[in-house]
């Protein structure tokens, strides 16, 4: 598997709904693919599970560790989980499950990779953190370029992070590349809270302004705002057409690269993260504890 495809989540070479429970799981938030199968965290209590695809089948759950889980990602080997409270990162081998846990302060959140190493952020000071896979120590720590960093997502050279900001208000996307230079922040909605990379553009989705951003990677520029029902959460592009949860409506939409509308199909409550495994794509239902394959 080669790290820089993996890094940019380039799975790709959906749709009337299935749905799993899971059990022991009341709030599945994020998922990730590891080429083979399909990891979701349940983010209030820790548990974890590694399914297969084809049938949703539990191949293996690791229980539930005290703290909240927002955020999960794959280096190539290991799923990696951040834990904001009481704060640490978990790295799980993808082969076996074997555990291993690190403390980290600052209220790690966001997770991703960059072909070689792992990135974190941290909302209580407002930083990225790089971390060497194989040691889990931390190698550089800068500043995210904003406030209340959420999300991360990497375009084969640069770092993206999906800075929050104050409530109300409208967030930003700052743009780090390896060196942790910052090399440009760039405005998009209300409240932004995930971001996906579709091999030329960056797309935010803004929780708080019922949109989804389209901004040119190579300089930032805003290409266009799409309105995206209510409370729109995760976003996953499946090497064709970007796909957005929409929490307030209990649906996911799927957008064309210009933005116009391809479909629209219903999920279960609460639909938060996506992920793609090169055929399908799987939403995190948060609201009942239930998984959908589209």
């Amino acid at each position: 598997m080669n790290p820089a495809t993996l890094a940019v989540l380039k799975w790709y070479p959906a749709n009337q709904a299935s749905k799993f429970s899971l059990d022991h799981f009341n709030n599945p938030r994020n998922m990730a693919f590891d080429g083979l199968h399909l990891w979701v965290i349940d983010s209030s209590s820790g548990a974890t599970v590694k399914l297969r695809p084809s049938d949703g089948a539990t191949v293996l759950e690791i229980a539930g560790r005290a703290g909240y889980y927002p955020c999960i990602a794959f280096d190539g080997a290991n799923i990696w989980e951040t834990n904001s409270v009481p704060g640490n990162i978990t790295r799980i081998r993808a082969s076996d499950g074997q555990l291993d846990e690190r403390p980290m302060g600052g209220g790690p959140y966001a997770v991703a990779f960059d072909g070689t190493n792992i990135w974190v952020t941290t909302q209580d000071d407002n930083r990225v953190h790089v971390i060497q896979s194989s040691t889990m120590n931390v190698l550089y720590s800068w500043n995210s370029g904003g406030t209340n960093p959420v999300a991360l997502a990497f375009d084969g050279s640069c770092m993206w992070v999906v800075n929050q900001g104050a409530a109300g208000q409208n967030g930003t996307v700052a743009r780090i590349d390896s060196r942790g230079q910052i090399l440009g922040t760039y405005a998009v909605g209300v409240q932004p809270l995930a971001i996906a990379f579709d091999g030329a553009n960056m797309w935010v989705t803004n929780h708080g302004s019922n949109s989804v951003t389209k901004l040119d990677a190579a300089n930032g520029n805003v290409i266009g705002t799409f309105n995206v029902c209510t409370e729109p959460w995760g976003v996953v592009f499946d090497g064709t057409c970007i796909w957005v949860a929409n929490g307030g409506t209990n649906t996911v939409r799927r957008l064309a690269l210009d933005g116009s509308i391809l479909g629209e199909y219903q999920t279960g409550v609460l639909p938060c993260g996506l992920a793609f495994d090169g055929v399908n794509v799987w939403v995190a239902n948060s609201g009942e504890g239930t998984i959908s394959k589209l």
